[in-house]
């Protein structure tokens, strides 16, 4: 591929972004609503053509060609004397370039979808503005072929969903729930940028030949310079050996970042209180890209995890562990946001299961299909919540599908999608448990707990379905409610058809060898497979695979099973057992989300009010107030004995002038005899 052609389109793809955000930031106000539209959406769909461009050039590269790093310029080379060096350099190949079509694509539908959904809010220029930029700092993070850009954009990211997350700035709740976003991210970000450090002082030595110099490697005459470009890094994986503490240390570090990003367990609680800000926030950022970040970090770093069996397997072993904590949640929730958002957690969960066992392309292929019909989830709840008047408390609705049938029937196609029946999600979400059953930790305990997450998914997805769109309207608002704006509609539409052809697109032509899809094989295992490190997951045979592709399904068929002959056809009470005193307590651990939040008050929030109130009332007073009182005295008596001084009298101020004449003198006498 042609460095110069692949550096202007990539810089394409960041510029566009970021010119679109300062247009509507700066003229969004006084050009108006059209020129916002206009500018916050047209500037992402070029960005998405740019895309298109880059995977075909991708697709006709030649074998072994289809990866490309380019530096757009050089930012900080200090040369050897100072040991740093730091570029803005770009990786171009299928795994970005996978990442870039959905947060451009997606992000495109969702832009659109906004310009109906955003269309009475006095403050649209402002939250274009924070789109685009969001696409930007996404866009910035997923083609950084430098840690230092990489965790540029990863911050970029973060505080793009807490403008976000808090837009409607002046509801108390949405400022809570943005700072909450940005505190637990924050963590993260600590945590990757340690890693970083490590990585630099480790793996960061690249050879380094000054500008007119002629010192051949191979001669020992290059100096050293210490770089954070991921192929150096990556390069010098080996260097540290398999199971490497310090690596093993690194590892961590990066799942933690990821898991922040990701909002997987412990660092979870942020996701469903993000739900405060606008749908099409939900959709883009908490659905679709952002919370991605953590797989794709994984993902890029995997020469590292080959290299780090036990930090991987803890990635695998807390991916699986939030994936059924956010479903047994979701069971519960009564607001239609926060049932999708624990989805949303449980599925990427998923992935980062996948990528903790080594199944990369298998984790980015669910990647992709959850993209799809989760942003349509989102967006046709963004329908119903607009013609409920923002309403989302899903026992106000029922009997919408008599009312909003185009949404009704998107909300289904993605509803199947998520259970896994008939649509992406069947082939996206088996493909990676199949991998748990011969990979990963304890293996195929993993796998068992996954299919068990199938059952959940039925439930939880359908429960929604039913009670929002089925039955009898069960207040004023559902009785008159009626179909979205065509501009809604349309992005809708759209993503509904994308969950429901893209799974059997890209698993084509569908293999009883396996059930794996062969472009995406085809497409991504090679950035896996070229590695330096380790091997990655072995695929399960094919017999293994297609016992584990029936039972799999099967088990979200009855998933969804029961749960349409609870919700839809309301003739299934929980049994008894469910409600009495034995499992009784299992619906409220659910519907209070495990009493999480309710531990890190107790044993993070109220400590720290306490220990204020001591300080306030204690050290602040007697302490610091006391020593500024001791300061102020001081100054005030000083100044009272200067004051006396000033009486106004010439002759005191000349008898001052006398004896400071006199002393000044005879301290020189004194000072000369003592010289000689």
């Amino acid at each position: 591929m042609n460095p110069t052609v692949i550096a202007g389109l990539s810089a394409t793809i960041l510029l566009l972004p970021i010119l679109g955000s300062a247009l509507c930031g700066f003229l969004g106000v006084p050009l108006g609503r059209r020129f916002v539209n206009w500018v916050g959406t047209v500037s992402i769909g070029l960005a998405f053509a740019a895309v298109l461009v880059l995977l075909a050039l991708l697709l006709h590269a030649p074998q072994g060609h289809q990866s490309s790093t380019v530096v757009l310029w050089n930012w900080l080379s200090l040369g050897a004397g100072s040991n740093l060096g730091v570029s803005v350099n770009v990786t171009v190949d299928a795994l970005s370039v996978w990442m870039l079509l959905v947060i451009t694509g997606v992000g495109f539908l969702i832009h659109v979808y906004s310009v109906g959904y955003m269309e009475h809010d006095p403050g649209v220029a402002r939250f274009f503005s924070y789109m685009n930029f969001f696409i930007f700092a996404m866009a910035l993070l997923v083609l950084a072929a430098n840690m230092v850009i990489l965790i540029i954009g990863w911050a970029g990211v973060a505080l793009a969903s807490y403008l976000l997350i808090g837009f409607w700035h002046d509801r108390r709740s949405a400022a809570v729930a943005a700072r909450k976003a940005m505190i637990t991210q924050v963590i993260g970000d600590v945590a990757l940028v340690l890693a970083a450090f490590l990585i630099f002082v480790n793996l960061g030595t690249a050879p380094y030949c000054p500008p007119g110099a002629h010192c051949p490697a191979a001669a020992g005459g290059a100096q050293h310079l210490h770089t954070l470009n991921l192929p150096q890094i990556f390069a010098h994986a080996s260097s540290l050996g398999p199971n490497s503490p310090t690596l093993t240390i690194i590892c961590i570090l990066i799942a933690i970042g990821a898991f922040a990003k990701s909002a997987q367990f412990p660092l979870h609680t942020w996701l469903p209180d993000a739900m405060e800000g606008p749908t099409p926030v939900s959709a883009l950022i908490h659905a679709a890209t952002m919370v991605t970040a953590g797989v794709y970090l994984i993902a890029r770093f995997h020469p590292l995890f080959d290299l780090a069996p036990v930090a991987a397997g803890m990635v695998a072993s807390v991916g699986m562990g939030t994936s059924i904590m956010a479903g047994f949640i979701a069971l519960s929730q009564t607001d239609i946001k926060r049932v999708i958002a624990y989805s949303t957690m449980s599925q990427i969960g998923l992935m980062i299961f996948a990528v903790g066992i080594g199944a990369y392309a298998a984790g980015l292929y669910h990647l992709m299909i959850h993209a799809f019909f989760k942003a349509l989830l989102f967006l046709a709840a963004g329908n119903v919540i607009h013609t409920m008047h923002d309403e989302q408390d899903i026992r106000q609705m029922g009997g919408l599908q008599a009312r909003m049938r185009i949404t009704a029937w998107s909300f289904l196609v993605g509803s199947l999608a998520l259970g896994g029946f008939l649509f992406g999600g069947m082939f996206s979400k088996e493909d990676l448990l199949g991998f748990g059953t011969v990979n990963g930790p304890a293996a195929p305990a993993l796998y068992i707990v996954g299919v068990a997450v199938n059952v959940l998914t039925g439930l939880y997805a359908f429960r929604l379905y039913g009670v929002t769109f089925t039955g009898e309207p069960r207040s004023d608002l559902a009785r008159h409610a009626h179909e979205a704006r065509r501009v809604m509609l349309i992005p809708v539409v759209i993503l509904a058809a994308l969950a429901a052809v893209a799974g059997w697109v890209l698993q084509w032509p569908v293999t009883i060898a396996g059930f794996r899809p062969a472009f995406v094989d085809a497409f991504l295992n090679p950035v896996f497979h070229t590695a330096v490190s380790g091997p990655i997951a072995h695929e399960p045979g094919a017999g293994l695979a297609g016992i584990g592709f029936v039972i799999g399904t099967g088990l979200s068929v009855i998933g969804i099973a029961v749960a349409l002959r609870i919700w839809v056809r309301r003739d299934l009470d929980a049994p008894a057992w469910f409600r009495g005193p034995i499992l009784g307590w299992l619906p409220r651990l659910s519907f209070h989300k495990l009493y999480i939040d309710e531990l890190y008050d107790a044993l993070l929030v109220r400590p720290g009010y306490a220990l204020a109130r001591v300080l306030r009332r204690t050290v602040e007073p007697e302490v610091m107030d006391g020593w500024v009182r001791g300061v102020t005295g001081v100054a005030t008596d000083f100044s009272a004995g200067i004051r006396s001084v000033q009486t106004g009298l010439i002759r005191d101020y000349a008898s001052i002038m006398v004896f400071f004449a006199v002393a000044f003198t005879v301290a020189l006498i004194i000072a000369a005899g003592l010289v000689h």
